[in-house]
Parts: C-alpha cells; sequence; structure tokens
C-alpha cells in the first residue's frame, strides 16, 4: 500500500495506470474497514500493490474491533482477476451499501482540506450522534 498526502495524487496516478490498462487490478474505490479510497495495479514483478488515499486513523489504545458486514468495498474495486460468480457476489454488496446509503466520513490530514459552506443532512445526524 501507498498511502499518498493528496486525494489528486491518486487521481493522477490512476491516469497514469489507465494508460496500460491490463496493470489495472482493481478499480477506483473505497473500503469499509479503513476508508481508503484506493485503486490496485500490477508491479512488473507480478504482484497487486494498493495506491490510496485518507486511510482511517486510529488509536490502538481505544481501538474497538467490530465485525463488517458491508463486504470489503462501500463501492468501486471491481476485482478484475475475480471469476465472474465472485465478482457478481463484490457487486451485490456494493449495490447493497448504496441501496442502505452506506457512509462513512473522509479522513484528511489537518491542513489538506477545506471545510465547504452549506449543510449535508447526512453529515449532521454523524455529528449528532444519530446513525441511520
Amino acid at each position: 500500500m501507498v498511502e499518498l498526502y493528496s486525494f489528486d495524487d491518486v487521481g493522477q496516478g490512476l491516469d497514469l495506470a489507465l494508460a496500460q490498462p491490463e496493470r489495472l487490478a482493481v478499480t477506483l474505490g473505497r473500503h469499509c474497514g479503513d476508508y481508503m479510497t484506493s485503486f490496485y495495479t500490477w508491479t512488473p514483478s507480478g504482484f497487486m500493490v494498493e495506491y490510496g488515499w485518507g486511510g482511517q486513523s486510529i488509536d490502538p489504545a481505544t481501538w474497538q474491533a467490530t465485525e463488517r458486514l458491508e463486504g470489503p468495498s462501500l463501492w468501486g474495486h471491481e476485482r478484475s482477476w475475480l471469476p465472474p460468480e465472485k465478482r457478481e457476489a463484490a457487486r451485490a454488496l456494493r449495490m447493497k451499501n448504496a441501496e442502505e446509503g452506506v457512509r462513512r466520513p473522509v479522513q484528511v490530514i489537518e491542513g489538506n482540506y477545506h471545510a465547504m459552506d452549506g449543510v449535508c443532512p447526512w453529515w449532521g445526524r454523524v455529528k449528532g450522534g444519530k446513525r441511520d
């Protein structure tokens, strides 16, 4: 895994990877467990490497493990190397996430964002401690 400072670095890296489409192993997507937005590419040595941004930071002293039922990805991360039936099962989990409105907050490093004006009803509920 290579974690980057800027989300734009991921997009620009994806543009470079798409110049050789056979090298793209997993499309752009976001993981359920660590909130990482990333894609995977095949290295010249034949293994995959994840290239991403925005992974969740935890405090090991207070972290509580929980079971995730949403599947490996909130959205995206189509795995080209999986057999068709497993690709469809993964897609079904992602579609269920979309239908249920599963969202996670974006993780950013201090100074690497600009708060926009406006109100997001979902985020307001999350900040208020109410989850759907």
